[in-house]
């Protein structure tokens, strides 16, 4: 494990536990820089970053850019329970995907399960 890292940025006291879970990947080796921000309410309530942003060791910085990998199935599930909360829509099965659906039934008789 490593010393404390030197978090940057702001934190609303309410989110001093991310900020903690945030320094305990630090210290568990799991990050060597890295960024989080939550926006409440059009409030920036967390905005923080440390570490370093390459094997060089050149700081991660309040702007730094990175990749971001497999976001739109965290945003599809988000908008499928805010959907399912709000009514807006049904949440039936669509036809053709139920249990006992001709692609189903397809399935089984090649796995040999009925």
């Amino acid at each position: 494990m490593t010393d404390d890292p030197e978090i940057h940025g702001s934190c609303h006291p309410e989110f001093e536990i991310v900020r903690d879970a945030f320094a305990a990947n630090f210290r568990a080796g799991m990050e060597i820089g890295a960024c989080a921000a939550v926006v409440v309410d059009g409030e920036a309530v967390l905005d923080i970053w440390a570490g370093t942003r390459n094997d060089v060791g050149d700081p991660w910085d309040r702007d730094t850019i990175v990749n971001v990998y497999s976001t739109t199935k965290t945003m599809a599930s988000i908008c499928m329970l805010m959907l399912a909360e709000g009514n807006f829509g049904s949440m039936r099965q669509s036809p053709g995907t139920g249990p006992r659906s001709p692609l189903t039934a397809r399935t089984e008789s090649w796995s040999g399960t009925s």
